[in-house]
């Protein structure tokens, strides 16, 4: 096993350790920059984004739940007139992917449907500037689109790969109970033989 592939294993038999380490990570870059941005005579620019963050530290091992807390805090900041887009908003693809990736498909088409209403509502808050609207809207649209793309070629692939090793492990189970019939064969050929003899 190369070190790549020890590295996968390491991280997936420790994904909360993991995404809450990245978490904190992002957090520490993430949260000053949107506060910067936001309104910070509110309180909730730093809960909202906050909550964000932390929801991330969940993304693979409950990605429903994580998903559903930072689609609804990125919509309730758009609700209470914080700036709309925030550096913690990209927060938001990011807990797409993973819910498509590793959580059930109700989740991921729930998620879709999530994303674009934000989309639609950043284009409703923007409507003051209509072209600008329009190409907030649609282009916040098309990245969770491609998002969606890029997580069912990936869940493809995993599907694939799955079948793959499932057959391989098949293949192998058929290829040792031969060789136990084979020689349970060649046992009782002996057999008849010394008999015979």
């Amino acid at each position: 096993m190369d070190v790549g592939s020890r590295v996968v294993a390491w991280s997936d038999g420790n994904r909360f350790a993991v995404d809450a380490l990245t978490a904190a990570l992002t957090g520490m870059i993430v949260l000053p920059m949107t506060a910067l941005l936001g309104s910070a005579s509110r309180p909730m620019a730093f809960l909202l984004p906050g909550a964000m963050v932390a929801a991330m530290a969940w993304r693979r091992t409950r990605p429903a739940a994580s998903a559903a807390v930072v689609h609804s805090a990125a919509l309730a900041h758009i609700l209470l007139g914080q700036p709309v887009l925030l550096p913690a908003d990209l927060l938001v693809p990011w807990s797409f992917w993973s819910v498509l990736v590793h959580g059930p498909r109700w989740a991921g088409r729930v998620g879709l449907a999530g994303a674009l209403a934000g989309s639609a509502m950043v284009g409703v808050q923007l409507a003051s500037t209509p072209p600008a609207a329009l190409a907030a809207g649609v282009g916040i649209a098309l990245v969770f689109l491609t998002t969606w793309s890029a997580g069912q070629a990936r869940l493809a692939r995993r599907e694939a790969v799955d079948a793959l090793r499932d057959r391989a492990r098949r293949l192998e189970v058929e290829r040792d109970q031969q060789a136990h019939l084979a020689a349970a064969a060649e046992r009782a050929r002996i057999a008849r033989e010394m008999h015979d003899i």
